[in-house]
């Protein structure tokens, strides 16, 4: 999403400042490069990498065989069950510093998820996930979003990413990027619903504008997204993929490292720093902590079994990096709360 979910408040852990408002208007993206609603066209995967995408999301290809609301749902409740919303790139580098960012292409992005076994922030999943609906015979479009409340500050346009999936005269957003939003799509059109205990609210803002509602216990309070135009590929958010992979205000820097997944009928799984924790409605408080890594391994056994990241891709120096940027930010995070409640 808009970075929210990942930078949190200042009073959770691996909460931070606000990055500087210079740096985010000049990253802004307040409208595609086309004019109206247009589908993305020229971004299908070869038959070998969309068969390897489908088996890391656990599906067939007969259960997804034709462009139907039925199989996006599927598609959309394996990608975000299966695929993290994760930062650990930002905090992989020696001393805790970011690797170089991802490449904001669709090839490049599906084989992150798909080869790789990684999941990534709402650029790089709706870039890889836009190719495989599209590979799959969908019509997709993208468009400009924000998150944040509304209505949304100028300099938090372009902060998120909007996938719309045109089946006949339906429109549906399948957003695969925001960490603990919908298993799955909803209409483009004004209405309320609740899934999995969790309530939703979508509202028309304007002739062209819409407003999403998170449920109180969401990481982000929403996003707003302009179908006035439309963009041509993730590429046109680059600057803002630029700002939140190297500037030291990025939520996602400041947060420390942090990964989500939206788990069918139970909550939404947080490992925040060395924290995981279990959040859903029916919780008596909300939410619950499962675990706290001790350890390096502890911290890596979480990110593998709760996660589904094998982390194939990164070596053991890396790996190290990780746990010491996650473990900083819990003493950081811990000296913090016992400052709060000392007398």
């Amino acid at each position: 999403g808009g970075g929210e979910a990942a930078g949190g408040g200042s009073a959770r852990e691996g909460g931070g400042a606000p990055p500087s408002l210079a740096e985010m208007r000049a990253a802004a993206v307040r409208a595609g490069s086309l004019v109206g609603v247009v589908p993305v066209s020229g971004c299908r995967l070869s038959a070998d990498l969309t068969a390897a995408y489908l088996d890391r999301l656990r599906l067939s290809a007969a259960e997804v065989s034709e462009p139907t609301l039925q199989s996006l749902c599927r598609l959309q409740a394996a990608h975000i069950s299966l695929v993290a919303y994760e930062n650990l790139d930002l905090h992989a580098g020696g001393g805790g510093a970011p690797l170089p960012p991802p490449r904001l292409d669709p090839v490049a992005s599906a084989e992150r998820v798909a080869l790789r076994r990684r999941g990534g922030y709402c650029f790089v999943l709706v870039d890889a996930f836009a190719a495989l609906l599209t590979s799959l015979g969908f019509v997709v479009s993208l468009h400009t979003a924000g998150v944040g409340e509304s209505p949304l500050a100028a300099e938090k346009w372009g902060n998120h990413i909007v996938l719309l999936v045109h089946l006949g005269e339906r429109r549906f957003v399948s957003d695969v990027g925001l960490g603990d939003g919908p298993l799955r799509p909803f209409e483009l059109r004004e209405h309320a619903w609740e899934e999995d205990g969790y309530a939703f609210r979508l509202e028309a803002t304007g002739a062209s504008t819409w407003h999403f509602t998170h449920h109180p216990l969401g990481s982000f309070r929403g996003f707003d997204f302009c179908l006035s135009s439309s963009a041509a590929s993730a590429r046109e958010f680059g600057e803002y993929h630029a700002f939140y992979w190297s500037h030291p205000d990025s939520p996602y820097r400041v947060s420390g490292p942090v990964l989500q997944r939206v788990t069918p009928e139970r909550g939404v799984l947080t490992l925040r720093c060395c924290t995981l924790r279990r959040v859903h409605p029916g919780l008596p408080a909300g939410s619950t902590t499962i675990a706290v890594a001790a350890s390096a391994d502890e911290w890596l056994a979480l990110v593998r079994e709760h996660f589904c990241m094998p982390l194939i891709d990164s070596p053991p120096e890396q790996q190290t990096s990780l746990w010491l940027s996650a473990k900083t930010k819990h003493d950081a995070w811990l000296a913090q709360e016992r400052g709060r409640e000392a007398p």
